[in-house]
């Protein structure tokens, strides 16, 4: 299978983020949650609905068989939570069917492009994405909440960005854009950030980093995230 995808100019999220001073970061963070607002809000239903389920549950498997196959010592800890995360994302899939759109899924700031057709000309500053591989008719809620649980992962070495730029600049502007959200929204982003750190740690064992700090936190913060379900 081929992807084809449009060339698109200008530098990631996460590079502008890195190199930007305050404001202008705090507006290409609001700019890459409007877009995917924006996405959501056109209630696209392109892939078959029915094959994010199918496929999720193959996927959450995999993950747990990355901690199977090396023998982890947290490979308890990782059945606990990964089965608490497919409970909720039943239940939410028979719950929110009807409210399920196109997503990207795998929205997070090294997939969102910002660049600007005219440097003379700030209006003409825009953010495009990038890499739909994972493009799913899915809850809405995934997206946001794979994104707020890479940008913690992608800027954790950087501890001042995460200060600077607290998530709640990226929900507040999704929030303002979106369009008949349902009331347990904020609820399932907790799921699926859950959900994105087990796919973060399964990919630290793969990468040989499965005995690292890193794969700790994840864990933890995936079990805190479950404590709003």
């Amino acid at each position: 299978m081929t992807l084809i995808e449009q060339g698109v100019r200008g530098k990631s999220l996460f590079d502008k983020l890195m190199s930007s001073d305050l404001n202008d970061g705090r507006d290409y963070l609001m700019l890459a949650a409007k877009w995917l607002a924006r996405l959501h809000n056109c209630r696209l239903r392109v892939t078959p609905p029915e094959e994010f389920g199918s496929k999720e549950g193959k996927r959450l498997d995999r993950y747990l068989r990355r901690f199977v196959d090396v023998g982890h010592r947290q490979t308890r800890k990782a059945r606990e939570i990964l089965e608490a995360v497919r409970l909720g994302e039943e239940r939410l899939l028979l719950d929110s069917g009807p409210l399920m759109v196109q997503g990207h899924g795998d929205y997070h700031p090294k997939n969102v492009l910002v660049g600007q057709d005219n440097l003379d000309n700030r209006a003409t500053l825009y953010v495009a994405a990038i890499d739909f591989e994972s493009s799913y008719v899915l809850p809405r809620a995934f997206d946001v909440g794979c994104f707020v649980a890479q940008f913690r992962n992608q800027f954790y070495p950087y501890p001042e960005m995460i200060q600077r730029y607290p998530e709640e600049v990226f929900l507040d502007a999704y929030l303002a854009q979106a369009e008949g959200l349902e009331s347990d929204f904020l609820r399932n982003v907790e799921l699926f950030r859950a959900r994105t750190n087990m796919s973060i740690a399964a990919y630290l064992i793969k990468v040989g980093m499965g005995e690292s700090e890193d794969l700790w936190r994840v864990l933890v913060e995936a079990e805190q995230a479950l404590t709003h379900l």
